[in-house]
């Protein structure tokens, strides 16, 4: 449940990039190198759609489904690597509920 419900940000610094394309200097690199530039700049902008459309997902489905059934501070101890002080429980642990958080896990963390 905790890799599920963890995001991961991506950072995709390139002001030195954005620099290049707007003085022009992109024109003094080999012609390979700049195509590679363009591609890694587009799949990164796709990359931030998909982060976006993850964290709606999470915050919009996935978070309130879990939170009606698995006890947070728990996560927050594992997440912060000590011992547990916290008491697990699992509650509203239903067959629906439950077929509704696998296929949103499925959905979610499927790979690209």
């Amino acid at each position: 449940m905790l890799y599920l419900i963890s995001t991961f940000q991506f950072d995709n610094v390139n002001g030195t990039y954005e620099q290049l394309k707007s003085s022009g200097s992109l024109r003094f690199f080999k012609q390979s190198l700049v195509n590679n530039l363009n591609s890694y700049d587009a799949t990164s902008q796709k990359l931030k759609l998909m982060e976006d459309w993850e964290n709606k997902f999470l915050y919009e489905k996935v978070n309130p489904q879990t939170q009606q059934m698995f006890s947070y501070k728990v996560f927050d101890d594992l997440r912060a690597g000590t011992p547990l002080k916290h008491e697990m429980y699992l509650k509203n642990m239903n067959e629906e509920s439950i077929d509704v958080l696998l296929n949103q896990a499925e959905l979610i963390k499927r790979p690209a």
